[in-house]
């Protein structure tokens, strides 16, 4: 049994088919931006599901829409990434022009194009992270080639994009520090071998030093008797 399948038969909306009876339109008030869908595609966040549920026994929070206290800003694309769940729909992720059944896309399957932008993939997965949506959150991690990496030893816990960040710095300023003690030359041998050598910041002074006097004798004029 699929994902899509244990969740519309589990949860605060038990049996529910798709398109079938009871899946009515459902407004959502986002951090002040409306947002509608079919109670369908809310059966796929457990909760995003939860939400709804709770606010259609509680009157206080109905208020005709249902409030979620989250950024609207990738919320548009959460009910994207639903939607095409919902629908068994899935996008290439080697850039194919084209939309494959979810069965014929297991090895690649992705419900929404995500930005580039490692940001933005970061606040993605935190809120793929927050419904429950596994798909998104492993899609957003995935985007990312350090994240990714960091997702392997950062455990389900732990932000991977945070990982990375913090791995890239520490990188940086370590580079930064050896950079700051040595320097690379790099030359070619008689024999044609390209070689680099690594020359420390008192090396290099008597190096420079040592060319500018080569460059002052050869510069020298013959003196005539």
């Amino acid at each position: 049994m699929s994902r899509t399948e244990i969740a519309m038969a589990q949860g605060p909306f038990t049996g529910l088919a798709r398109h079938g009876p009871g899946d009515g339109v459902v407004v959502l008030d986002v951090g002040g931006k409306e947002f509608r869908t079919l109670r369908s595609t809310i059966a796929l966040s457990p909760v995003l599901a939860e939400y709804v549920s709770r606010a259609e026994r509680n009157q206080e929070l109905l208020n005709e829409k249902v409030f979620v206290d989250r950024d609207p800003t990738y919320f548009g694309l959460i009910l994207n990434h639903l939607r095409n769940q919902a629908e068994g729909l899935s996008h290439s992720q080697f850039g194919l022009n084209k939309v494959l059944s979810a069965k014929k896309a297991d090895a690649f399957r992705s419900y929404v194009q995500l930005p580039s932008d490692p940001k933005k993939l970061r606040d993605i997965f935190m809120e793929a992270r927050h419904f429950q949506i596994p798909e998104l959150e492993s899609q957003a991690c995935g985007a990312s080639t350090l994240a990714k990496v960091a997702a392997v030893f950062s455990g389900s816990k732990t932000n991977p994009f945070d990982l990375a960040a913090d791995i890239l710095h520490r990188m940086r300023n370590a580079l930064l520090l050896f950079g700051s003690l040595t320097t690379a030359g790099v030359g070619v041998s008689q024999g044609g071998t390209i070689y680099t050598t690594l020359f420390s910041k008192p090396q290099i002074a008597e190096s420079e030093e040592n060319n500018a006097k080569s460059d002052t004798k050869s510069d020298a004029k013959p003196q005539l008797a």
